[in-house]
């Protein structure tokens, strides 16, 4: 487990990967809303990106990768909370 000193630097993280899931998908045209396009294009192709990334960082060793990995999980891990939502709460 990380020391806490050693998580000082994930805001610089966490507004990366923001920017990731808001600015490129603007880009592509996909007006910020990223994961209803990857719905569309069912779950697993969140799950073949982070499969994908992991290969190439393994590679390249590109922290960039890294951010995009985390992206992808998260995505995932919002759908399935959203799924998961008590609709009395």
């Amino acid at each position: 487990m990380p020391k806490r000193e050693e998580l000082k630097q994930f805001p610089v993280f966490a507004e990366s990967s923001l920017e990731l899931l808001d600015g490129v998908a603007e880009k592509k045209g996909y007006d910020g809303e990223l994961f209803k396009f990857c719905q569309r294009m069912g779950l697993s192709h969140a799950e073949g990106e982070i499969i994908y990334k992991v290969v190439r960082y393994n590679r390249k060793h590109n922290p960039e990768d890294l951010v995009k990995i985390a992206s992808w999980a998260f995505l995932i891990w919002n759908d399935h909370n959203e799924a998961n939502a008590d609709p009395t709460a």
